[in-house]
């Protein structure tokens, strides 16, 4: 009896007890430990709603900029993630004892291998996998492997300021991430002769190498 009592009394008044809930979950999120003196836009705080809302206008990046104008360097952009523009903590957030972990948003990025998600330095979590794959190419990053590259480097740099300047000159606007994107690929591809051709292809989308 005193079981049907309960489930009569929670069908009755479900609509407010779930009222409650939500509310609680809500204010649980705004008053997190450590968090919660963190500035920031207000309903941000309580849900990750008004990130997700952000993030699917295209903006989030001129958002957070203008955040960081109006807060300081550190805001709260959702319950539970917290925006850092701070180059003095750039040492603090990723020192090597791995004090704080990569975010879920990483392993989304990872490439499958016959339907396996294939960790890689970019995106896995685990700092012991890290390391162990940074290991791997510490020889390619070191101050004479870089020195060697110096001169491929310059060449490249001397290309991709020459196609800006052509486009500078004929007052064409230009895609200035997608040209970036193509001259971090340029010292990787093999032979001056193809770094030439790509840039110098009238259109960027003719780029084709790896």
């Amino acid at each position: 009896m005193a079981g049907n009592g309960v489930l009569s009394l929670l069908t009755t008044y479900s609509v407010p007890i779930l009222l409650c809930l939500v509310v609680a979950h809500l204010l649980s999120n705004k008053l997190k430990s450590g968090l919660r003196d963190i500035p920031g836009p207000t309903l941000a705080a309580y849900t990750p709603l008004w990130r997700l809302y952000d993030v699917w206008k295209g903006q989030s990046q001129w958002t957070a900029i203008a955040l960081h104008k109006q807060h300081g360097p550190l805001v709260r952009i959702a319950p539970n993630i917290v925006s850092v523009a701070d180059p003095n903590e750039v040492s603090t957030i990723y020192n090597i004892k791995g004090d704080f972990t990569k975010s879920a948003f990483y392993p989304i990025q990872a490439i499958t291998w016959k339907k396996k998600p294939q960790a890689n330095l970019f995106n896995t979590r685990d700092e012991a996998e890290h390391r162990r794959q940074r290991k791997q190419v510490a020889n390619a990053y070191t101050l004479e492997s870089l020195l060697k590259m110096e001169s491929a480097i310059d060449g490249c740099s001397k290309l991709f300021l020459s196609k800006m300047g052509g486009y500078a000159d004929r007052g064409e606007a230009v895609n200035l991430g997608q040209w970036l994107q193509y001259y971090g690929k340029l010292p990787q591809t093999s032979g001056r002769a193809r770094r030439v051709k790509i840039l110098t292809a009238t259109k960027p989308s003719m780029w084709s190498g790896s």
